[in-house]
């Protein structure tokens, strides 16, 4: 993955992770559930599965409980650092 350009994991708690899904009207449509079990116990248990992937796979991490614009301009800064 790493090859095809820069890996970014946008981490978040996993109360922010369920507050946004619950917020989105397309989830339940679009995103089905993975256990069956509820959104923050999935959510969990999937967290737990795929947090050390995406440890192995990230060239840097951006906390995205900050407010969006100041994701937004981080990950802007790490793509230009990585092109210069």
């Amino acid at each position: 993955v790493r090859a095809a350009g820069l890996v970014i994991w946008l981490t978040a708690t996993e109360a922010t992770i369920c507050s946004r899904l619950a917020a989105d009207s397309n989830s339940e449509s679009q995103r089905p559930a993975l256990t069956g079990a509820d959104s923050m116990s999935e959510v969990s248990q999937v967290l737990r599965e795929r947090i050390p992937l995406y440890q192995a796979s990230a060239q840097a991490e951006v906390d995205a409980e900050e407010p969006l614009a100041q994701v937004v301009a981080r990950v802007v800064e790490l793509w230009q650092e990585m092109i210069a």
